[in-house]
Protein backbone atom coordinates (compact mmCIF):
# COMPACT_ATOMS: atom_id res chain seq x y z
CA UNK A 1 0.00 0.00 0.00
CA UNK A 2 1.43 3.21 -1.29
CA UNK A 3 1.47 6.01 2.02
CA UNK A 4 1.26 10.20 1.63
CA UNK A 5 4.04 12.27 2.32
CA UNK A 6 2.05 13.76 5.10
CA UNK A 7 1.11 10.59 6.34
CA UNK A 8 4.84 9.15 6.96
CA UNK A 9 6.19 12.38 7.98
CA UNK A 10 2.80 12.43 10.93
CA UNK A 11 2.85 9.12 12.36
CA UNK A 12 7.12 8.84 12.08
CA UNK A 13 7.46 12.01 13.48
CA UNK A 14 5.07 10.94 16.45
CA UNK A 15 6.93 7.50 17.16
CA UNK A 16 10.48 9.81 17.22
CA UNK A 17 8.80 11.80 20.29
CA UNK A 18 7.47 8.64 21.89
CA UNK A 19 11.02 7.57 21.59
CA UNK A 20 9.47 4.41 19.76
CA UNK A 21 11.12 5.42 16.20
CA UNK A 22 14.03 2.89 14.63
CA UNK A 23 15.31 2.83 11.32
CA UNK A 24 16.74 0.42 8.99
CA UNK A 25 19.44 1.62 6.46
CA UNK A 26 20.36 -0.90 3.53
CA UNK A 27 22.99 -0.72 0.75
CA UNK A 28 21.56 1.88 -1.35
CA UNK A 29 22.18 4.44 1.27
CA UNK A 30 25.89 3.26 0.98
CA UNK A 31 26.17 3.38 -2.57
CA UNK A 32 26.08 7.11 -3.44
CA UNK A 33 29.66 7.25 -1.39
CA UNK A 34 31.33 5.41 -3.88
CA UNK A 35 30.92 2.13 -2.52
CA UNK A 36 30.10 -0.87 -4.81
CA UNK A 37 26.73 -2.61 -5.20
CA UNK A 38 26.85 -5.94 -5.08
CA UNK A 39 27.39 -6.74 -8.51
CA UNK A 40 30.23 -4.30 -8.87
CA UNK A 41 31.32 -6.28 -5.78
CA UNK A 42 31.42 -9.74 -7.46
CA UNK A 43 31.90 -8.81 -10.97
CA UNK A 44 35.62 -10.11 -10.91
CA UNK A 45 34.08 -13.20 -9.34
CA UNK A 46 31.68 -13.86 -11.71
CA UNK A 47 34.66 -13.44 -13.88
CA UNK A 48 36.93 -15.71 -12.58
CA UNK A 49 33.81 -18.54 -12.77
CA UNK A 50 33.45 -17.35 -16.72
CA UNK A 51 30.07 -16.30 -15.80
CA UNK A 52 28.35 -12.74 -17.14
CA UNK A 53 27.81 -10.87 -13.61
CA UNK A 54 24.78 -8.69 -16.30
CA UNK A 55 23.14 -12.11 -16.67
CA UNK A 56 22.98 -13.46 -12.71
CA UNK A 57 20.15 -13.18 -10.23
CA UNK A 58 20.86 -14.59 -7.95
CA UNK A 59 24.31 -12.59 -6.39
CA UNK A 60 24.68 -14.25 -2.89
CA UNK A 61 24.79 -17.79 -5.61
CA UNK A 62 27.64 -15.88 -7.39
CA UNK A 63 29.71 -15.22 -3.87
CA UNK A 64 28.91 -18.92 -3.18
CA UNK A 65 30.72 -20.35 -6.01
CA UNK A 66 33.65 -18.23 -6.31
CA UNK A 67 34.32 -19.80 -2.22
CA UNK A 68 33.55 -22.87 -3.53
CA UNK A 69 36.17 -22.96 -6.02
CA UNK A 70 39.00 -21.26 -4.16
CA UNK A 71 38.30 -24.18 -1.28
CA UNK A 72 38.15 -21.07 1.82
CA UNK A 73 37.24 -17.74 1.58
CA UNK A 74 40.14 -15.69 2.21
CA UNK A 75 40.25 -14.25 -1.75
CA UNK A 76 36.75 -12.93 -0.99
CA UNK A 77 37.76 -11.55 2.19
CA UNK A 78 40.36 -9.76 -0.09
CA UNK A 79 37.76 -8.16 -2.09
CA UNK A 80 35.78 -6.68 0.73
CA UNK A 81 38.70 -5.30 2.34
CA UNK A 82 40.22 -3.88 -0.70
CA UNK A 83 36.44 -2.23 -1.64
CA UNK A 84 34.99 -1.09 1.41
CA UNK A 85 38.32 -0.86 4.25
CA UNK A 86 39.25 3.17 3.07
CA UNK A 87 37.67 6.49 4.12
CA UNK A 88 34.37 7.57 2.19
CA UNK A 89 32.64 10.61 3.09
CA UNK A 90 29.09 10.87 4.61
CA UNK A 91 26.26 11.74 2.11
CA UNK A 92 23.45 14.75 3.44
CA UNK A 93 21.32 11.66 4.69
CA UNK A 94 23.69 9.91 6.63
CA UNK A 95 24.24 13.19 8.23
CA UNK A 96 20.67 13.90 9.21
CA UNK A 97 19.85 10.70 10.28
CA UNK A 98 22.89 11.08 12.66
CA UNK A 99 20.84 14.33 14.19
CA UNK A 100 17.63 12.58 14.56
CA UNK A 101 16.56 11.54 17.86
CA UNK A 102 16.52 7.57 17.19
CA UNK A 103 18.12 5.24 19.09
CA UNK A 104 18.18 2.33 17.29
CA UNK A 105 19.68 2.24 14.11
CA UNK A 106 19.62 -1.58 12.36
CA UNK A 107 21.96 -2.37 8.57
CA UNK A 108 22.85 -4.74 6.55
CA UNK A 109 25.93 -2.61 5.44
CA UNK A 110 28.85 -3.52 6.79
CA UNK A 111 30.72 -0.60 6.06
CA UNK A 112 31.65 2.50 8.12
CA UNK A 113 29.63 5.59 6.98
CA UNK A 114 27.24 5.14 9.18
CA UNK A 115 29.42 5.12 12.21
CA UNK A 116 31.41 8.41 10.49
CA UNK A 117 28.14 10.17 10.41
CA UNK A 118 27.28 10.01 14.10
CA UNK A 119 30.43 10.11 15.25
CA UNK A 120 30.52 13.79 13.13
CA UNK A 121 27.35 14.50 14.77
CA UNK A 122 28.97 13.82 17.70
CA UNK A 123 26.83 10.99 18.59
CA UNK A 124 27.59 8.51 21.21
CA UNK A 125 27.01 4.83 19.97
CA UNK A 126 27.81 1.10 20.62
CA UNK A 127 27.85 -0.93 17.67
CA UNK A 128 27.15 -5.22 17.57
CA UNK A 129 27.96 -6.82 15.18
CA UNK A 130 27.94 -10.07 16.28
CA UNK A 131 26.42 -12.12 19.01
CA UNK A 132 29.39 -11.40 21.48
CA UNK A 133 28.74 -7.94 21.04
CA UNK A 134 25.57 -7.42 23.09
CA UNK A 135 27.40 -9.06 26.12
CA UNK A 136 29.77 -6.09 26.48
CA UNK A 137 27.39 -3.56 25.59
CA UNK A 138 28.54 0.05 25.99
CA UNK A 139 25.92 2.65 26.75
CA UNK A 140 25.13 5.62 23.89
CA UNK A 141 22.63 7.31 22.25
CA UNK A 142 22.75 5.31 19.79
CA UNK A 143 22.98 1.31 18.95
CA UNK A 144 23.80 0.91 15.98
CA UNK A 145 23.59 -2.87 14.42
CA UNK A 146 25.43 -4.31 11.67
CA UNK A 147 23.09 -7.65 11.46
CA UNK A 148 25.65 -9.00 8.20
CA UNK A 149 29.03 -7.91 10.14
CA UNK A 150 31.50 -5.37 10.13
CA UNK A 151 34.52 -4.93 7.46
CA UNK A 152 36.84 -5.03 10.37
CA UNK A 153 36.33 -8.80 10.76
CA UNK A 154 35.55 -9.80 6.54
CA UNK A 155 35.49 -13.56 7.96
CA UNK A 156 32.36 -12.90 9.66
CA UNK A 157 30.45 -10.81 6.78
CA UNK A 158 27.17 -12.33 5.85
CA UNK A 159 27.35 -12.67 1.84
CA UNK A 160 27.11 -16.49 0.94
CA UNK A 161 24.59 -19.08 0.56
CA UNK A 162 26.44 -20.79 3.68
CA UNK A 163 26.41 -17.65 5.67
CA UNK A 164 22.67 -17.47 5.37
CA UNK A 165 22.12 -20.64 5.80
CA UNK A 166 23.43 -20.66 9.15
CA UNK A 167 22.38 -17.32 10.36
CA UNK A 168 19.84 -18.56 12.77
CA UNK A 169 22.92 -20.91 14.57
CA UNK A 170 25.53 -18.21 14.21
CA UNK A 171 23.08 -14.96 14.98
CA UNK A 172 20.15 -16.08 17.88
CA UNK A 173 20.65 -12.75 19.52
CA UNK A 174 20.49 -10.63 16.55
CA UNK A 175 17.16 -12.25 15.16
CA UNK A 176 15.80 -11.95 18.74
CA UNK A 177 16.53 -8.48 18.46
CA UNK A 178 15.45 -7.71 15.68
CA UNK A 179 11.88 -9.24 16.51
CA UNK A 180 11.33 -7.69 19.16
CA UNK A 181 12.28 -4.32 18.14
CA UNK A 182 9.83 -5.10 14.86
CA UNK A 183 7.56 -5.82 17.67
CA UNK A 184 8.09 -2.44 19.86
CA UNK A 185 9.38 0.16 17.32
CA UNK A 186 7.42 1.32 14.17
CA UNK A 187 10.69 1.69 11.21
CA UNK A 188 11.67 3.50 8.79
CA UNK A 189 13.57 1.42 5.63
CA UNK A 190 16.01 3.21 3.84
CA UNK A 191 17.51 2.42 0.85
CA UNK A 192 16.26 -1.28 0.76
CA UNK A 193 14.93 -3.75 -1.60
CA UNK A 194 13.29 -6.16 0.81
CA UNK A 195 15.64 -9.10 -0.92
CA UNK A 196 17.49 -10.22 2.08
CA UNK A 197 16.61 -13.26 2.86
CA UNK A 198 17.25 -13.27 6.68
CA UNK A 199 14.77 -10.01 6.96
CA UNK A 200 12.39 -11.62 4.92
CA UNK A 201 12.63 -14.83 6.81
CA UNK A 202 12.15 -12.72 10.29
CA UNK A 203 9.47 -10.61 8.85
CA UNK A 204 7.62 -14.01 7.55
CA UNK A 205 8.13 -15.46 11.10
CA UNK A 206 6.71 -12.67 12.88
CA UNK A 207 3.47 -12.72 10.65
CA UNK A 208 3.32 -15.98 11.56
CA UNK A 209 3.15 -15.32 15.31
CA UNK A 210 1.20 -12.08 14.97
CA UNK A 211 -0.98 -12.68 12.79
CA UNK A 212 -2.90 -9.63 11.54
CA UNK A 213 -2.12 -7.50 14.00
CA UNK A 214 1.24 -5.87 12.95
CA UNK A 215 2.65 -2.76 13.64
CA UNK A 216 2.85 -0.06 11.05
CA UNK A 217 6.19 0.52 9.28
CA UNK A 218 7.30 2.51 6.67
CA UNK A 219 10.00 2.47 3.45
CA UNK A 220 10.68 5.08 0.88
CA UNK A 221 11.53 3.79 -2.48
CA UNK A 222 12.07 5.76 -6.03
CA UNK A 223 9.56 4.86 -8.61
CA UNK A 224 10.12 2.79 -11.48
CA UNK A 225 11.28 4.96 -14.60
CA UNK A 226 11.44 4.97 -18.18
CA UNK A 227 14.71 6.36 -19.51
CA UNK A 228 13.68 8.39 -22.53
CA UNK A 229 16.83 7.84 -24.70
CA UNK A 230 16.58 4.39 -24.68
CA UNK A 231 15.72 3.54 -28.25
CA UNK A 232 14.95 -0.03 -27.78
CA UNK A 233 11.50 -1.12 -29.01
CA UNK A 234 11.01 -2.96 -25.89
CA UNK A 235 11.68 -0.30 -23.67
CA UNK A 236 8.01 0.80 -23.24
CA UNK A 237 6.85 -2.71 -22.60
CA UNK A 238 9.31 -3.10 -20.21
CA UNK A 239 8.79 -0.32 -18.24
CA UNK A 240 5.49 -1.11 -18.08
CA UNK A 241 6.50 -4.65 -16.46
CA UNK A 242 8.58 -3.17 -13.92
CA UNK A 243 6.05 -0.86 -13.09
CA UNK A 244 3.43 -3.52 -12.56
CA UNK A 245 5.63 -5.61 -10.57
CA UNK A 246 6.48 -2.42 -8.25
CA UNK A 247 2.77 -2.05 -7.55
CA UNK A 248 2.36 -5.69 -6.78
CA UNK A 249 5.86 -5.53 -4.46
CA UNK A 250 4.55 -2.84 -2.58
CA UNK A 251 1.16 -4.27 -2.26
CA UNK A 252 2.57 -7.24 -0.75
CA UNK A 253 4.93 -5.40 1.42
CA UNK A 254 1.82 -3.77 3.57
CA UNK A 255 -0.60 -6.87 2.85
CA UNK A 256 2.03 -9.62 4.38
CA UNK A 257 4.06 -7.32 6.80
CA UNK A 258 2.47 -4.11 6.98
CA UNK A 259 5.15 -2.03 5.83
CA UNK A 260 3.18 0.81 3.78
CA UNK A 261 6.09 2.87 1.19
CA UNK A 262 6.28 6.18 -0.12
CA UNK A 263 7.71 6.58 -3.49
CA UNK A 264 9.81 9.20 -4.39
CA UNK A 265 10.50 10.39 -8.25
CA UNK A 266 14.34 10.45 -6.89
CA UNK A 267 16.91 9.61 -4.11
CA UNK A 268 17.71 13.09 -4.29
CA UNK A 269 14.14 14.00 -2.38
CA UNK A 270 15.54 11.40 0.44
CA UNK A 271 17.64 13.50 2.26
CA UNK A 272 14.19 16.55 1.87
CA UNK A 273 11.97 13.83 3.77
CA UNK A 274 14.58 13.43 5.83
CA UNK A 275 14.84 16.89 7.02
CA UNK A 276 11.14 17.49 7.18
CA UNK A 277 10.88 14.66 9.74
CA UNK A 278 14.11 16.24 11.56
CA UNK A 279 11.62 19.87 11.21
CA UNK A 280 8.38 18.19 12.20
CA UNK A 281 9.96 16.62 15.28
CA UNK A 282 11.10 19.75 16.40
CA UNK A 283 8.18 21.40 15.88
CA UNK A 284 6.52 19.65 19.18
CA UNK A 285 9.38 21.35 21.40
CA UNK A 286 9.30 25.23 22.60
CA UNK A 287 12.31 27.08 23.61
CA UNK A 288 10.92 30.19 25.72
CA UNK A 289 13.48 32.76 26.86
CA UNK A 290 13.12 36.11 29.02
CA UNK A 291 13.00 37.59 32.04
CA UNK A 292 10.69 39.97 34.08
CA UNK A 293 13.69 42.41 36.00
CA UNK A 294 13.66 45.79 36.10
CA UNK A 295 10.67 47.89 33.82
CA UNK A 296 9.31 48.12 30.66
CA UNK A 297 6.49 46.03 28.66
CA UNK A 298 4.34 44.40 30.78
CA UNK A 299 4.84 44.57 34.63
CA UNK A 300 6.53 41.66 36.61
CA UNK A 301 3.02 40.71 38.13
CA UNK A 302 1.20 40.19 34.48
CA UNK A 303 3.96 39.09 32.73
CA UNK A 304 4.03 36.15 35.19
CA UNK A 305 0.41 35.48 34.43
CA UNK A 306 1.46 35.75 30.75
CA UNK A 307 3.85 32.58 31.15
CA UNK A 308 1.33 30.92 33.86
CA UNK A 309 -0.81 30.89 30.95
CA UNK A 310 1.47 30.08 28.21
CA UNK A 311 2.98 27.40 30.49
CA UNK A 312 -0.63 25.72 30.62
CA UNK A 313 -1.29 25.99 26.68
CA UNK A 314 2.11 24.12 25.93
CA UNK A 315 1.35 21.40 28.03
CA UNK A 316 -2.45 21.21 26.88
CA UNK A 317 -0.86 20.91 23.22
CA UNK A 318 1.45 18.29 24.63
CA UNK A 319 4.26 20.12 23.38
CA UNK A 320 7.64 19.84 25.15
CA UNK A 321 9.17 22.85 26.68
CA UNK A 322 12.33 23.81 27.48
CA UNK A 323 13.41 27.03 29.59
CA UNK A 324 15.54 28.48 32.32
CA UNK A 325 13.01 27.33 35.35
CA UNK A 326 15.23 29.78 37.56
CA UNK A 327 14.27 32.83 36.16
CA UNK A 328 10.94 34.42 37.39
CA UNK A 329 9.89 33.86 33.50
CA UNK A 330 10.61 29.95 34.48
CA UNK A 331 9.25 29.44 37.75
CA UNK A 332 5.45 31.35 36.09
CA UNK A 333 6.19 28.93 33.11
CA UNK A 334 6.92 25.97 35.42
CA UNK A 335 4.04 26.90 38.10
CA UNK A 336 1.80 26.73 34.77
CA UNK A 337 2.94 23.68 32.91
CA UNK A 338 2.76 21.76 36.66
CA UNK A 339 -0.49 22.73 37.21
CA UNK A 340 -2.41 21.59 33.81
CA UNK A 341 -0.62 18.33 34.31
CA UNK A 342 -1.48 18.14 37.76
CA UNK A 343 -5.04 18.96 36.98
CA UNK A 344 -5.37 16.53 34.33
CA UNK A 345 -3.73 13.15 36.29
CA UNK A 346 -0.74 13.65 33.88
CA UNK A 347 1.86 14.97 36.88
CA UNK A 348 4.31 11.60 35.89
CA UNK A 349 4.57 13.32 32.65
CA UNK A 350 6.90 16.35 33.53
CA UNK A 351 9.95 14.66 33.92
CA UNK A 352 9.86 14.19 30.10
CA UNK A 353 7.95 17.26 29.24
CA UNK A 354 10.23 19.93 30.77
CA UNK A 355 13.40 20.57 30.14
CA UNK A 356 15.59 22.82 32.37
CA UNK A 357 18.88 24.75 32.00
CA UNK A 358 20.90 22.77 35.04
CA UNK A 359 22.16 24.43 37.70
CA UNK A 360 24.44 23.16 41.01
CA UNK A 361 27.79 23.22 38.87
CA UNK A 362 31.17 22.98 41.15
CA UNK A 363 33.08 25.84 41.74
CA UNK A 364 35.64 24.64 39.26
CA UNK A 365 33.91 24.22 36.49
CA UNK A 366 33.20 26.44 33.74
CA UNK A 367 29.69 27.73 34.67
CA UNK A 368 29.64 30.37 31.54
CA UNK A 369 30.96 27.33 29.06
CA UNK A 370 28.63 24.90 30.16
CA UNK A 371 25.24 27.47 30.07
CA UNK A 372 26.06 28.21 26.77
CA UNK A 373 26.70 24.67 25.41
CA UNK A 374 22.99 23.79 27.20
CA UNK A 375 21.59 27.15 25.60
CA UNK A 376 23.06 26.00 22.01
CA UNK A 377 21.70 22.27 22.74
CA UNK A 378 17.80 23.88 23.82
CA UNK A 379 18.15 26.39 20.60
CA UNK A 380 18.97 23.19 18.23
CA UNK A 381 15.96 20.99 19.69
CA UNK A 382 13.21 23.46 19.26
CA UNK A 383 11.28 23.79 16.52
CA UNK A 384 9.93 27.56 18.08
CA UNK A 385 11.26 30.27 20.21
CA UNK A 386 9.26 32.10 22.44
CA UNK A 387 10.82 35.28 23.43
CA UNK A 388 9.44 37.27 26.51
CA UNK A 389 9.60 40.12 28.71
CA UNK A 390 12.85 42.10 30.00
CA UNK A 391 13.10 45.66 30.31
CA UNK A 392 16.39 46.00 28.82
CA UNK A 393 16.75 46.57 25.21
CA UNK A 394 20.33 44.72 24.65
CA UNK A 395 19.49 41.82 27.30
CA UNK A 396 22.46 39.59 26.70
CA UNK A 397 20.65 36.24 27.31
CA UNK A 398 17.53 37.23 25.32
CA UNK A 399 19.54 37.93 22.04
CA UNK A 400 22.11 35.33 22.20
CA UNK A 401 19.37 33.08 22.25
CA UNK A 402 17.47 34.84 20.01
CA UNK A 403 20.87 34.46 17.29
CA UNK A 404 21.43 30.75 18.31
CA UNK A 405 17.76 30.09 17.49
CA UNK A 406 17.95 31.70 14.49
CA UNK A 407 21.06 30.01 13.49
CA UNK A 408 19.57 26.67 14.19
CA UNK A 409 16.56 27.89 11.78
CA UNK A 410 13.89 28.10 15.00
CA UNK A 411 11.10 29.24 14.13
CA UNK A 412 10.84 32.88 16.30
CA UNK A 413 8.05 34.35 18.10
CA UNK A 414 8.95 37.15 20.15
CA UNK A 415 5.64 39.09 22.58
CA UNK A 416 6.85 42.28 21.26
CA UNK A 417 4.02 44.14 23.69
CA UNK A 418 5.58 42.28 27.05
CA UNK A 419 8.99 44.08 26.86
CA UNK A 420 11.93 46.01 25.10
CA UNK A 421 14.30 43.57 24.54
CA UNK A 422 11.51 41.28 22.66
CA UNK A 423 10.03 44.49 21.37
CA UNK A 424 13.45 44.79 19.57
CA UNK A 425 13.20 40.85 18.58
CA UNK A 426 10.19 41.14 17.27
CA UNK A 427 10.98 44.54 15.10
CA UNK A 428 13.86 42.24 13.46
CA UNK A 429 11.63 39.51 12.74
CA UNK A 430 8.50 40.81 11.40
CA UNK A 431 9.92 42.66 8.18
CA UNK A 432 10.88 39.24 6.82
CA UNK A 433 7.43 37.66 7.40
CA UNK A 434 6.17 36.75 3.59
CA UNK A 435 2.42 35.50 4.68
CA UNK A 436 -0.15 38.43 5.08
CA UNK A 437 -1.99 36.18 7.46
CA UNK A 438 1.24 35.77 9.52
CA UNK A 439 1.84 38.79 9.56
CA UNK A 440 -1.87 40.08 11.24
CA UNK A 441 -1.30 37.24 13.85
CA UNK A 442 2.25 39.00 14.93
CA UNK A 443 0.78 42.20 15.05
CA UNK A 444 -1.63 40.93 17.89
CA UNK A 445 2.13 40.41 19.81
CA UNK A 446 2.54 43.84 19.59
CA UNK A 447 -0.69 45.11 20.33
CA UNK A 448 -1.25 46.37 24.09
CA UNK A 449 -4.70 46.25 24.40
CA UNK A 450 -4.79 42.89 24.22
CA UNK A 451 -5.39 40.91 27.40
CA UNK A 452 -2.80 37.85 28.45
CA UNK A 453 -4.81 34.89 26.96
CA UNK A 454 -5.91 37.06 23.68
CA UNK A 455 -1.54 37.28 23.20
CA UNK A 456 -1.31 33.64 24.31
CA UNK A 457 -4.01 32.33 21.47
CA UNK A 458 -2.31 34.66 19.14
CA UNK A 459 1.27 32.94 19.48
CA UNK A 460 -0.59 29.03 19.35
CA UNK A 461 -2.57 30.81 16.43
CA UNK A 462 1.22 31.22 15.14
CA UNK A 463 2.40 27.80 15.99
CA UNK A 464 -0.57 26.00 14.66
CA UNK A 465 -0.40 27.82 11.47
CA UNK A 466 3.48 26.96 10.82
CA UNK A 467 2.63 23.16 12.21
CA UNK A 468 0.16 22.86 8.88
CA UNK A 469 2.46 24.44 6.56
CA UNK A 470 2.88 21.30 3.08
CA UNK A 471 6.05 20.36 3.01
CA UNK A 472 7.84 21.01 0.08
CA UNK A 473 10.38 18.01 -0.97
CA UNK A 474 11.22 19.25 -4.22
CA UNK A 475 9.23 18.78 -7.61
CA UNK A 476 9.72 15.76 -10.09
CA UNK A 477 12.80 15.31 -12.75
CA UNK A 478 12.29 16.77 -16.00
CA UNK A 479 11.70 14.67 -18.86
CA UNK A 480 12.47 11.04 -17.08
CA UNK A 481 9.59 11.26 -14.87
CA UNK A 482 6.95 14.13 -14.77
CA UNK A 483 5.21 12.26 -17.06
CA UNK A 484 5.07 8.80 -15.56
CA UNK A 485 1.48 8.46 -14.86
CA UNK A 486 0.63 9.53 -18.22
CA UNK A 487 2.14 7.45 -20.07
CA UNK A 488 1.69 4.60 -18.21
CA UNK A 489 -2.39 5.26 -18.44
CA UNK A 490 -2.09 6.28 -22.43
CA UNK A 491 0.10 2.76 -22.97
CA UNK A 492 -2.37 0.58 -21.15
CA UNK A 493 -5.64 2.40 -22.55
CA UNK A 494 -4.43 2.53 -26.31
CA UNK A 495 -2.32 -0.24 -26.02
CA UNK A 496 -2.04 0.18 -30.54
CA UNK A 497 -0.71 3.72 -30.25
CA UNK A 498 2.96 3.77 -31.06
CA UNK A 499 4.99 4.60 -28.34
CA UNK A 500 6.47 7.53 -29.98
CA UNK A 501 3.48 9.32 -30.56
CA UNK A 502 2.62 9.29 -27.06
CA UNK A 503 6.45 10.70 -26.62
CA UNK A 504 5.58 13.47 -29.26
CA UNK A 505 2.12 14.20 -27.24
CA UNK A 506 4.03 14.61 -23.86
CA UNK A 507 6.60 16.70 -25.35
CA UNK A 508 4.55 19.06 -26.59
CA UNK A 509 2.10 18.93 -23.52
CA UNK A 510 5.52 19.66 -21.34
CA UNK A 511 6.40 22.86 -23.84
CA UNK A 512 3.01 24.31 -23.52
CA UNK A 513 3.10 24.29 -19.53
CA UNK A 514 6.64 25.85 -20.02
Amino acid sequence: MLTSLEELLSEYSLAMREGQAALFVGAGMSTPVGLPDWKELLTSCAAALDLDIERESDLIAVAQYYINGRGNRSDLNQILRREFDKPRHPTPSHHIIAKLPISTIWTTNFDKVMEQALSEGKKRFDIRSKDADFARARKGEVVLYKMHGDIDDPNEVVLSESDYERYTKTHPIFQNALEGDLITKTFLFLGFSFTDRNLSYMLAGLRSVLGDSKRVHYAIMRKERLNWPDTHPDAEKEFLHRSRKQELHVENLMMRYGIHTLLLDSYKQVPRVLNELKSRFRKGTVLVSGNTSGRGGYGPERLKELCRQLGARLMERDMKVLADFRTDVGRALLNGALQELDENGRLSAAESRLRSLPGGLRADENETRFDEACRNNMARDSGFAIFVGDSRPNDSELLYEFNKASDEQTFLIPIGVSGPASHRIWKKVVPFLEDDLLKQMFERLNDSTLGESQVVDAVFDIIGTISKKAPNIGSREPATLMNREFFVRMMKQFPSLPPDKIRRIMAASAQTEE
